[in-house]
């Protein structure tokens, strides 16, 4: 099957929150630019009651035109089989760029979740989209910094005949609201920062999701305090990537973001590879170019991106006469821009980046 045109792969683990929060991104950018599919995962339903039980009891991944094969049984376990439903897709080359979203959750398989999105798949990874606790402390970065490693979602007890009765903390309808000390929830209603929709686990988007810019902020201010951690991600509380999910659908169709780990050298486009240390200040650079031949290193292929994703190049004009390699430096303090540089940038093709946090 050829590739779609920018097309995206988004597999959920939440089944209303989520999908709901990524269908309003996509409606956006479909209305920008017609060129753009977007999948989503699980589809919206009007029946959702009856959705969760097939999931659930599944076997099989989504009937979906791009996407029929089988998920293997090695991996129904969650959050294992939201990451191989995304590998499915790339396998063929049907998506250009897949994603897993899912929670911590209490799952115990997250080790071999993040393990398994390494693996390369016709050249790519699965990213990750991954909140410590509940996609809602996505939501809560939307109103305030949060350092609170909340316990759950909501607070809530198992009936004996296999239902759940909620709290519905910061409503104090309950004897057991826990005010928004143990769960998100609560922290969001009892601050009077949203309500809960029908006596459910759901935000109306409409009055949070124009904050979003504050939310990517505060998210990689978060991730700032782990830095130097030796932690997997999936053991920290509070942590979210989600925010590089959203900062990549906020800027189609002006441009492609794509994740790269800044500690990990690249090769672009099979000619040269590029090296990249952050000392404090100090952005150092370092271009391989492994041929006979003849190159011409553009200044715009390096560069800085800040959240409204302007971009703004650093780089220098080298020709590459033999192997040698070329190196420069970038202090960032030469720059102070409004609003802030949060990225540092490849330029791998006409409006098509590699990008990753100056963390």
């Amino acid at each position: 099957m050829s590739q779609l045109y920018k097309n995206l792969l988004i597999v959920c683990e939440g089944e209303a929150t989520e999908t709901t929060y990524l269908h309003q991104f996509r409606d956006l950018i479909i209305e920008k630019d017609s060129e753009f599919y977007i999948e989503i995962l699980p589809k919206e339903e009007p029946d959702k009651t009856k959705k969760r039980k097939q999931r659930k009891n599944s076997d099989t991944k989504h009937i979906d035109p791009l996407i029929v094969e089988t998920v293997n049984n090695d991996y129904t376990a969650q959050p294992t089989r939201y990451v191989r439903e995304a590998q499915i897709g790339i396998e063929d080359n049907t998506y250009a760029e897949v994603w897993a979203v899912f929670d911590k959750d209490g799952h115990p398989n997250h080790e071999e979740a993040f393990n398994l999105a390494t693996n390369l798949t016709n050249g790519k990874k699965v990213n990750i989209a991954f909140n410590s606790i509940a996609f809602e402390y996505w939501i809560l970065l939307h109103f305030e910094d949060n350092p609170t490693p909340f316990e759950k979602a909501m607070c809530r007890i198992r009936l004996g005949d296999g239902k759940k009765e909620y709290f519905y903390c910061g409503t104090h309808s309950k004897a057991d609201d826990c005010s928004g000390v143990k769960c998100v929830c609560g922290r969001i209603v009892e601050q009077n920062f949203l309500e809960y929709i029908n006596r459910k686990k759901e935000f109306d988007y409409s009055k949070y999701g124009y904050n979003v810019k504050q939310a990517i902020l505060r998210a990689i201010g978060l991730r700032k305090i782990y830095k130097n951690t030796l932690e997997p991600v999936y053991e920290l509380n509070p942590y979210t990537t989600m925010d590089r999910l959203v900062f990549k659908l906020m800027n189609l169709p002006n441009n492609n973001f794509i994740w790269f780990d800044l500690n990990e050298s690249q090769l672009i486009n099979n000619e040269y590879s590029v090296s990249i240390v952050v000392d404090n200040t100090i952005l150092k650079i370092r271009i391989d170019y492994d041929k006979e031949l003849t190159f011409i290193f553009r200044k715009d292929f390096v560069c800085l991106i800040d959240i409204d994703g302007n971009i703004v190049d650093i780089g220098q004009r080298h020709v590459f006469t033999n192997k040698n390699p070329h190196e420069f430096e970038f202090d960032l303090n030469s720059l102070n821009p409004s609003p802030p540089i949060l990225y540092f940038g490849l330029k791998t093709k006409e409006k098509e980046y590699l990008i990753s946090e100056l963390i």
